[in-house]
Formats: C-alpha cells, sequence, structure tokens
C-alpha cells in the first residue's frame, strides 16, 4: 500500500465519541483534569511516578529505546552522498529532486550510483510526453538529440512510444499517463533492469547487463522541452515499494517510529483539547495547563523531527489522515485545534517549514496516488488542505510562500484520470453506437449500464471538486481578521503572476507554466467559486461584466498584451483628450467602476477577468482538444468495427484465410473500441458534464456582456484586450460543438435564446468594425459569422436583426474586396445564396462521399444542409440596386478576384501536368495541391455570388440606362468565357488533372464549376421577360470573341443514353442530364438557354454571310461600330471606348484628346468616363 495511505497507527479512529463526551462533562461539572490522571492516560508509564517534572527524561528514554532497537544501516554497494541530488541541464526544484526539461532533450543524473545489490528509485511523472528513464554509466556521453538508452550501457524506457532503449529499441511496457509512478529497479547481481508502472511489473527489460568492478550505474532521466518529473530515491517513502529492492538513501525508521510514538501521545489527548460550548454559543475555558505543559514537552522533541520530509510524509500525513478519516464528530474541531496548538508552541521558522513540507507532501501524495475506491485517499489529502487552509496564519503564509511557488496551487485542482485497470472496474460495461446490434434488449440494457457507470464516476469525481472549490472559497478569503493584506488580496496577486506565466509565448520553460488539463480544471473550479460568490452577494447576472474603466486605467495588468485598438502605449496618446475628459484615471483603482455596479468590488472583477484570462488561454484549447480526440478517435474506431463486420457477413465461407483476417481485423478494432468507450467514459462525466457546460456558458454571458458596454462607450473600446473578443467567439463555439455528449444541451438553457440573439448581434456589427486592428482577430469574428449563416436557427437571428443593422452589415458584405480580406465574406454571400443557385442544393458535391469528421467549426458548418435566406437576399438587392457605385465597384472587384482565382488554378495545373508527363519521378507537395483546389473553390464561391447578384439585381448588368451595365456585361461574359474553354474542351489539362485522381485536389471537379456559369447565364438570358433587355443579353454574350456555343451544347446534352442509373458522369465526360441533383426545372431552363443561343447563332451567322464585316469595330472585330469620337470622328464600339476611358482620353487611332463621345444612332452624348 502506498506510504500515505495506510491505516491508522495513532488510535485516534479506535476512540469512541463516549470518551469524548465523559471528559466534556468533567469539565462542564467544574472538575479540573489532575495532572497524574492526565499522564498516566497520555503515556501509560510502567509506574505512577510520572510528573511534568520528569516527562521530558521519561520521553527520552522511551525514544532511546526505539534507537537501540534500530541499528544502524549500512549502504554497500553504492557510492554516493546521504542525501542524493540530481546534476545537469534542466529546470530544478528548491531540493533538486525535480526537473523540467530545457533544450531539446536535456540529461539529467544522480550524484549516486550502484554497483552491487538490489536498487530502486521512483520517476513520478508531471507530464506524458517524450522521457527516457533509466540508468546510466559514466561512461555514457549525452547530448541534445541522443539521450538515456541512446548509448551503450545505459538503459531506458520511454512510456511515450512505448519503447525499451540500449542503441537499439523494441516494443516495451505500457503507455504511461501524467500522474504515473515508474520505478526504475536494478538488480546488479544478476544484471537485470526492471521498470513498473504504478507498482505493476511490465517485465525484464534488460538482462544480462554488463557488470563488474568498472561498471556502476546512475539513476538518468532524459526529458523533451517542457516535460517534467519528480525523482526519489528515497528521501521519502516510496508510493510503490517493492520487495527485495531497497532505495538508495538510507530510510530513516527510527526516527518514523520515534516519531509515530510521539503522534500517538498527542493523539490521546486529543479529544480533551475540544472546548465545551456553553448555551450561549461560546466556549466555557481554556485548555488546561497541564494540556500545554505535556504538550510543550512533546513538540520538544517531534519538531525536529517532522522537518525531515520522510517523517513527515511517513509519519505526520499519515496522522492527519487518521484524524479527517476517523467517525468522531468532533474531527474538524480536533484538527482546528491542532492547527491553533502548532502556531502556540513553535516559533514561525519552525511550522512555517513544517507548513512547507506539509503541503509538498500532501501534493506528491495527491497527484501520484492511485483512483482507487473512487479517489478515497485523495480526498483525504484534499480534506486535510481545506481544514489546513481554514486556519488564517496557515492560509496566509501558504498563498505568500507555498501554493503558487513551482504551480503547486494549479496541481491541487487538477483531477486525474484513472488509468486503464481501474477505469475496467469502474466501467465494467461499455457501450457504442453501431451499425451491428444483433439484441437491441442486450444493447440497451449495456448502454443503461454503461451511463450509470458514467454517472457514478461523475458523483465521485465531484465530491473532489466540492473540496477544491471549499479550498478555493477559503484562498478568497476577503474579511479576514488579522491585520494586513487579506487573504484575497495575496491570492490576487500571486495568480496575476501565475496567469503571466501562462501567456507567454516565448519558448523558454517557466517554473509555473501549467499543462491544458490543468488550466482546464483550474478554470471550471474557479467559475464556480465566483458563481457562488455571485449568488452570496445577490449581484444579478446583468451586473456581472468587466467594466471598460479597468481596461483604460491600469488597475488590471495585461502584461503589454495586444488591445483591440492596438498597442495600449499608442492608444494613450490617441486617445488622451478623450480618456482626460472621462475622468477615469482620475478615479481610485479601489472604488467602485464608474461604468459599472458599485456591489461588485475590484478584487470580484479581477477574479472575473482571470477567468477570461485562463479560458482564453487554456481551457478553450483543452476542451477543442478532447472534442477533436472524441470525433477522430472513437468515431473512427467504430467506424472501422463497422466495415470490417461488414466485410465479414459478405465474405465468402470458402475463403478461410481472408475470413480469418478480416476476424481478427475485427477483434483488434473491437478491443480499441472497447478501450477508446472506456476513456469516453471520463469524457462524459467530468469533461462534458451539465456542470462544465454551465460553466462556460456562464462566462460566455459575462464576456459577451462586457463587450456589449465596451462597445458603447467609443473609444474606451479599442482598450479593451482583445482575447475578450477571441472568447466571445471561442465561447459560442465551444457551448455549440463541445459539449455533444452532456446529458444537457446548451439549446436547453433557459437564457439561450437570449445569448443566441446577443452574440448574432455582436457578430453582425463586429465582422467589419474598423476599430478592431487585429487581422486575426476579425477574421475569427468573420468566421464566426460563417458558421452562424450555416444553420437556420442562428440564420434566423441575423434575419430577425433590425432593417438598419441588417442592411449595414450587408454593405459591409458588399464592401470591394480589394484592400481586405475577402474570402470568409464571399463564402458567407455564397451561403445565403446555397440552396437557391442552379444545381445548388447539395451538401456533398455530387463525385464525393460525405466526410465523416470535421474538427473544425467552419468544416462542420458547410456540410449543414443549404437554408436560403430570402431576406438577405432581398437586401443585397436592394442595397446594390439603390447605390449603382457600390454596385459597380463591388461587381468589378468580383470580377478582379475571379480572373485572379482562376488564373492562378490554370497556372498550377498546368505545372503539374508538365510534372505528370516527366519521364523522371517527380514529387509534388501537398501544400501545392491544396492551393491549387484553394483556387478552384474560390472561384466557384465567386461565380455563385455573382449568381445571386444576377437574380436579385439583374439591372446591374441589363440595365438599359446605366452607363455601367454594359461593361459590366461585357466583362462578366469575358470571364464565364475564360472559364468554360478552359473546363469544358475536350482533351484538356483540366481534364488531364481530373484523371489523375490527385489527393487534396477532390472538390475539383466540373459540376461546381458548370453549373455556377449555367445559373449566371440563365439568369442573365433566360429570365428576362423584356425583349430587349434578353436581347441585348443575348447579343453581348454572341460577341464575346471567347465564347463557344458547342461547348454549352455539349454539357446539356440532350442525349440521356449514358446516365444508365449512375449517381453521377464520368470525370472524362461531363454531361449534366447525368446528375441526379439537376432537377427537371433546371434541365428545362438549361434547353431553353441551348435554344436561345442556338436561334442567336444562326441569325448571326446569316448576318455574317451578307458580307456586313465593314460595320465591325476595328478593335475587338466582335461588335458593331455605335460610337463616334469628338473631334477626331474616328468610331469603334462602345465596349471598347469605355475601357480605353477608363485608362486615358485618347483616340485609339490619331491619340488625340476626346473631349466627348456620341452614338451614332439618334447623335447623343455618352457618358463614358
Amino acid at each position: 500500500m502506498a506510504a500515505g495511505g495506510a491505516g491508522s497507527s495513532f488510535g485516534l479512529a479506535s476512540r469512541n465519541s463516549q470518551s469524548s463526551k465523559s471528559l466534556l462533562s468533567q469539565e462542564n461539572d467544574g472538575m479540573m483534569y489532575r495532572e497524574t490522571d492526565i499522564l498516566n492516560k497520555v503515556f501509560e508509564p510502567s509506574n505512577s511516578k510520572l510528573s511534568n517534572s520528569n516527562l521530558s527524561q521519561f520521553i527520552t528514554n522511551e525514544l532511546d529505546k526505539i534507537s537501540s532497537a534500530n541499528p544502524a544501516q549500512v549502504r554497500d554497494g553504492l557510492l554516493g552522498p546521504e542525501e542524493i541530488s540530481l546534476k545537469g541541464s534542466g529546470l530544478y526544484e528548491v531540493d533538486r529532486l525535480g526537473v523540467t526539461g530545457q533544450g531539446n532533450f536535456s540529461t539529467v543524473k544522480a550524484n549516486a550510483c550502484v554497483y552491487a545489490g538490489k536498487w530502486m528509485f521512483e520517476v513520478l511523472l508531471g507530464s506524458k510526453g517524450l522521457m527516457q528513464l533509466g540508468w546510466c554509466s559514466l561512461s555514457c556521453k549525452f547530448n541534445h538529440s541522443e539521450g538515456v538508452g541512446d548509448t551503450p550501457y545505459s538503459f531506458a524506457f520511454d512510456g511515450n512510444r512505448v519503447r525499451k532503449w540500449n542503441v537499439k529499441t523494441e516494443k516495451y511496457g505500457e503507455s504511461w499517463l501524467t500522474g504515473d509512478v515508474i520505478a526504475c529497479a536494478i538488480d546488479c547481481d544478476e544484471g537485470v533492469v526492471t521498470f513498473y508502472r504504478n507498482g505493476v511489473s511490465m517485465g525484464a527489460a534488460f538482462e544480462n547487463i554488463c557488470l563488474g568492478p568498472d561498471r556502476a550505474y546512475f539513476p538518468a532521466v532524459s526529458l523533451s522541452q517542457g516535460e517534467s518529473v519528480r525523482l526519489n530515491f528515497g528521501s521519502t517513502p516510496f508510493i510503490y515499494p517493492l520487495d527485495d529492492y531497497q532505495p538508495m538513501e538510507l530510510a530513516p525508521f527510527a526516527q518514523l517510529q520515534q516519531t509515530q510514538l510521539l503522534l500517538r501521545y498527542v493523539s490521546r489527548q486529543l479529544p480533551d483539547l475540544i472546548q465545551p460550548v456553553d448555551e450561549d454559543g461560546t466556549e466555557s475555558q481554556d485548555i488546561s495547563t497541564n494540556h500545554i505543559l505535556i504538550l510543550c514537552q512533546i513538540f520538544e522533541h517531534l519538531v525536529p523531527r517532522i522537518k525531515t520530509p520522510y517523517i513527515m510524509q511517513g509519519a505526520l500525513i499519515p496522522f492527519l489522515k487518521d484524524i479527517v478519516e476517523g467517525e468522531t464528530e468532533h474531527r474538524d474541531e480536533i484538527f482546528g485545534k491542532l492547527i491553533d496548538i502548532l502556531w502556540g508552541l513553535l516559533e514561525d521558522h519552525e511550522i512555517k517549514t513544517i507548513l512547507e513540507h506539509m503541503i509538498l507532501c500532501l501534493l506528491t501524495l495527491y497527484r501520484f496516488c492511485h483512483a482507487e475506491n473512487f479517489y478515497k485517499r485523495q480526498k483525504s489529502y484534499l480534506y486535510i488542505l481545506w481544514r489546513l487552509m481554514k486556519h488564517e496564519a496557515s492560509r496566509k503564509y501558504a498563498v505568500k510562500w507555498i501554493l503558487f511557488d513551482k504551480m503547486k496551487f494549479p496541481l491541487f485542482i487538477y483531477i486525474k484520470p484513472p488509468d486503464d485497470s481501474i477505469l475496467q472496474h469502474i466501467v465494467p460495461t461499455v457501450w457504442w453506437e453501431s451499425q451491428h446490434v444483433p439484441d437491441k434488449e442486450e444493447d440497451e440494457r449495456k448502454k443503461k449500464v454503461y451511463h450509470e457507470s458514467c454517472a457514478k464516476l461523475q458523483e465521485h469525481v465531484h465530491a473532489l471538486e466540492i473540496l477544491q472549490v471549499a479550498i478555493l472559497k477559503e484562498l478568497l478569503c476577503n474579511d479576514d481578521r488579522s491585520k494586513g493584506p487579506s487573504t484575497r488580496f495575496l491570492f490576487l496577486h500571486k495568480f496575476r503572476e501565475l496567469i503571466k506565466e501562462n501567456i507567454s509565448d516565448s519558448s523558454v520553460v517557466r517554473a509555473q507554466q501549467c499543462s491544458l488539463p490543468v488550466l482546464l480544471a483550474l478554470f471550471h473550479r474557479f467559475v464556480t467559486t465566483l458563481k457562488d460568490i455571485f449568488a452570496e452577494k445577490n449581484i444579478a447576472a446583468e451586473d456581472i461584466y468587466v467594466p471598460v474603466d479597468r481596461f483604460v486605467n491600469d488597475s488590471l495588468d495585461y502584461f503589454d498584451l495586444y488591445r483591440v485598438g492596438g498597442l495600449k502605449s499608442h492608444l494613450n496618446k490617441v486617445h488622451a483628450k478623450e480618456i482626460e475628459e472621462s475622468g477615469i484615471l482620475n478615479h481610485s483603482s479601489e472604488a467602485p467602476p464608474k461604468h459599472g455596479n458599485p456591489a461588485v468590488d475590484r478584487s470580484l472583477i479581477e477574479l472575473l477577468d482571470g477567468a477570461v484570462v485562463l479560458y482564453s488561454y487554456g481551457a478553450h484549447k483543452q476542451l477543442q482538444k478532447m472534442s477533436n480526440v472524441l470525433s477522430e478517435t472513437v468515431d473512427c474506431y467504430i467506424t472501422a468495427l463497422d466495415d470490417a463486420i461488414d466485410k465479414l457477413n459478405r465474405c465468402s465461407n470458402s475463403s478461410v484465410d481472408v475470413q480469418l483476417e478480416l476476424e481478427r481485423s475485427r477483434q483488434v478494432f473491437e478491443d480499441k473500441v472497447i478501450e477508446q468507450s472506456r476513456h469516453l467514459s471520463w469524457l462524459i462525466a467530468v469533461i462534458n458534464s451539465e456542470q462544465k457546460l454551465e460553466d462556460v456558458a456562464w462566462l460566455f454571458d459575462a464576456v459577451l456582456r462586457t463587450v456589449e458596454n465596451a462597445c458603447v462607450l467609443n473609444p474606451f473600446f479599442e482598450f479593451m484586450p482583445e482575447f475578450y473578443i477571441t472568447v466571445c467567439v471561442d465561447g459560442y463555439m465551444a457551448l455549440k460543438n463541445f459539449f455533444k455528449l452532456s446529458p444537457r444541451p446548451f439549446t436547453s438553457f433557459s437564457n439561450h435564446d437570449s445569448l443566441l440573439q446577443r452574440y448574432g448581434t455582436f457578430i453582425a456589427k463586429r465582422f467589419a468594425d474598423s476599430r478592431i486592428v487585429s487581422v486575426d482577430t476579425k477574421d475569427a469574428v468573420v468566421q464566426s459569422l460563417a458558421c452562424f449563416v450555416c444553420y437556420k436557427s442562428s440564420l434566423n437571428v441575423l434575419e430577425s436583426l433590425p432593417t438598419d443593422l441588417r442592411e449595414s452589415m450587408v454593405k459591409s458584405l458588399l464592401a470591394p474586396y480589394e484592400n481586405r480580406a475577402w474570402a470568409q465574406t464571399n463564402w458567407i454571400l455564397a451561403r445565403l445564396w446555397k440552396g437557391n443557385g442552379f444545381g445548388f442544393r447539395f451538401v456533398h458535391l455530387p463525385h464525393l462521399a460525405p466526410a465523416r469528421h470535421q474538427t473544425q467549426e467552419i468544416g462542420a458548418a458547410s456540410l449543414q444542409k443549404p437554408c436560403p435566406s430570402k431576406v438577405f437576399q432581398d437586401t443585397i438587392g436592394m442595397v446594390l440596386t439603390s447605390d449603382s457605385k457600390l454596385a459597380t465597384q463591388f461587381i468589378n472587384s468580383v470580377l478582379n478576384q475571379l480572373n485572379w482565382a482562376f488564373s492562378e488554378f490554370v497556372g498550377m495545373i498546368q505545372e503539374l501536368q508538365q510534372l505528370s508527363v516527366r519521364t523522371e519521378r517527380s514529387f509534388v507537395e501537398m501544400k501545392q495541391l491544396k492551393i491549387c483546389a484553394t483556387c478552384f473553390d474560390i472561384s466557384v464561391g465567386l461565380l455563385r455570388v455573382l449568381e445571386m447578384v444576377t437574380d436579385v439585381a439583374p439591372d446591374i448588368f441589363l440595365s438599359s440606362v446605366s452607363s455601367s451595365s454594359d461593361t459590366l456585361l461585357s466583362r462578366l461574359y469575358q470571364s464565364l468565357c475564360l472559364i468554360l474553354n478552359r473546363v469544358a474542351s475536350k482533351a484538356n489539362v483540366f481534364e488531364t488533372i481530373l484523371s489523375l485522381n490527385l489527393p487534396g485536389m477532390e472538390t475539383v471537379d466540373h459540376f461546381p464549376i458548370v453549373t455556377a456559369i449555367l445559373g449566371i447565364l440563365i439568369q442573365l438570358i433566360c429570365k428576362p421577360t423584356d425583349q430587349a433587355v434578353r436581347e441585348k443579353s443575348l447579343t453581348a454574350l454572341a460577341k464575346e470573341p471567347g465564347f463557344q456555343f458547342c461547348l454549352l451544347d455539349n454539357v446539356i446534352s440532350s442525349d440521356g443514353s449514358q446516365a444508365s442509373g449512375s449517381q453521377f458522369a464520368d470525370k472524362k465526360q461531363f454531361i449534366l442530364r447525368n446528375y441526379k441533383e439537376i432537377n427537371a426545372t433546371e434541365l428545362t431552363d438549361a434547353e431553353e438557354l441551348i435554344k436561345r443561343l442556338s436561334e442567336r447563332k444562326c441569325r448571326t451567322e446569316s448576318k455574317s454571310d451578307a458580307g456586313d464585316e465593314e460595320s465591325l469595330c476595328t478593335i475587338c472585330y466582335a461588335n458593331e461600330n455605335s460610337v463616334i469620337f469628338h473631334p477626331c470622328k474616328h468610331t469603334s464600339c462602345r465596349s471598347c471606348i469605355t475601357h480605353q476611358m477608363l485608362q486615358n482620353k485618347k483616340c485609339f487611332f490619331c491619340m488625340a484628346e476626346i473631349t466627348c463621345v456620341h452614338n451614332m444612332d439618334d447623335g447623343k452624348e455618352l457618358n463614358v468616363c
């Protein structure tokens, strides 16, 4: 059993409460304790001559008897000092037994070695990354790439890669976890090295190692950067001692037994120390003088011994554990009185040393003991710490000097998940959703038992969390009786330093850096405590936010973090006048904020701000990581198992070998699913519990309110740290996507609709807010808006916004694409149209199988069922129609980006084609392929936006009064023809690339881009009801030099013989009607388009045959001359002169300055500038 978990050695728990009540009644009767009675009861002397005068000698004699019974120990086979420590490169703790890796692969070793006998040391894992633990000889030389096990005469175990190392490597052992204890044992007589995980042998790792007079082995560990361990050579009792193996440091057995005897003396007095209480609730009298005198003499012998870490962990901690686990109803009073006595009888330096060793031992035992019996031992250690923190002097000293040294406090808050063996005991039956359920009743039974096990696990973990919150509340005490700073003040100062250590982007490993799981646990306990404090003070949710004053007057230290508007120093200069007029800087930081609830004092605001920082820099990352593990690991194994079962069911009975292989695969996947389902129980019970979801929702509400209040106080909004914006975005993403296993979904919360409405308003207003200067922050808001429009419920929120806000949002989306990030906003516009476009109703592209996993929110959102917004489409049409300048700029910018994106795509596929025909072997980077596919996807998105514009505002292209419509229509048709020629021609580069089936280019296909082009053409040619407008559009397309009617005719072939029931057409022959995603109405529209183009083609050919070529524009030879220039009288088509006038005002032919341009038909002056 672990040293800290031994049973009672002090007799306290076995004493019944009747004895205590009897003593109390004696005091109530006014009877004084007699010296002799007390001494006899406490020390049980063999004679009755014991008194206070000879008590010290009696105790000394009793202790000497123990010393005599324990002969001196020897360390044959070991060379080194009595107190062993580590040396080498690393970040050390004070005792040089704890170390954190620095550099690429740093190695440390002990200053002692063994050459004979059987020895062991324990490695307590503070992390679970890449490390190699074991033994090495003096001749081993290590560097930043070679560590323990990489050289001859060094032997190591690596639980990260589950391998053993001695120059060569082999599979060995088990995967380790943070909080595991790895025992490294060496038998120098037999030449065997063995490793143990949590007291269980993993088998002999190395045998017949080199031994001899010139060969000795040092304990050594190699650590990757940031990995941390603590080594125990015997300075404290081993967590998992091994039979026949001895520690490298001598265990002080005599001192341990002496201390246990002295503590037994103390335990026999403890019931007498409880004060009787009068009816008015006051204590009747102080402890008797005799008790004090006796305790003074006991502690005179006890204190020097319990200062030793070994004695502290082996004697005092079990003694305290015995008290808190005792069944006496006065255990809390006894514990408190004992701490009072320690502070009363000991010197300050003595009690503080004891406190330091006590808290360190509690942390070691809490972190590294097994989660047996549902965390029973962990509860005891936390309970001891809680009772200790209820003592004001102990609490203040611990906060100021102990709890935040080497991040001890956060580690007390973290709860280590059970390992596989214990998890198997806690969750004996597992369940998962499967396509193959042979027995539904049995499946339902397993599901019920599995969720009951999860609930039981959650119940016991919650008991630990309650203790952790109780400890945190004590540390946040703000009404201490003693003078000086309150505990909360001290805590906030240390907590801010902890935050600073954990938000640094430096690659240097820092002392107080916490892992993401620790930060997540700290965040949840912090929020739970804050919720309770706010509730106790009756502070309404509307008043829980950080006032903007705190961002301006430096009452909160943000360590030079970026603000929404940039650097704080810059903002102070820019807004100096507004700051001075507001009086914020003159307002005392201790006083209530000018823009907040006076009932919320400064310390609570700082605590709330700290919770926001914790979420931003740690908690959200861990939640996202756990969510990804769920989707990528568990679901992947379940899918693989279902596939294996399907194949097994389809396999012929005659294929015996295939059946055996499939059965083996099925068994492997089933074992993995069972293992992962047990791990999933921890996620269900702890990470995704209802309380954790409430914590994130509460913080999201508070942060959103902080941003809302700051936004209206221009310019002070710019002073807000930018992580408040990202926490808003990340918080909503977490609530929506990271708690899918929670028994109560976020949508069932009473304030869900209100939060959704407020968040929708926030992103609609802020996605284009010029006050947000960080590109990454602004992109995060835009991406959140992109996801928001993909879900019907959230899209309804945006549609319900006030008309003016909705119009402002649309104008921001339609702002010209130049000089800003536009890809996401274009995606938003396309998503608002998806479901209405030509063949634009698919969730997955027709030629792609549905994606099973999407780790990013934007990926999951894009796979939602289309939900087009008629409200926003109408608003877009109204804005474009009413503002011709904005419409022209927007369409030109879209066409510019379309030409750029598609040109980049064509250039890259040409390079790929050249590589494919080379005789030598060529490699293409995946990044290049993804960029190529992205350019294609962007082109399709831009085309879909153009399709929407042609539907909601066709006059932009077809107006007979707008001077820019002809130019825009011509540019549009020019781009469409260019793209169509590239993708629809036979035996071209596009076809070649499709036939290669390159990875990363799965979205590149005919269907998305051809249907987008057809949608635009149908809107411009078939939908107009005015014959003149339709003829204008037909004429513009027919006169486009790059237009090839045959290409459209081929893709809209009326020959349906090739469909043959297939879901989609062969990539090498794209025929529209072969796709079931194209409905009958769309096929009819496509055929009408071909019909109208065919008629126009016939008329054009007839006119061409008549020989009327002299009237053609000599610039483009596509359109007829329609305008005349003045004063030179030269002529051209209107499109050519419009393009020319955009660049300069000189004639094509004579380079004379053009003063005006007139229509040749009616002589009217035209505005072509």
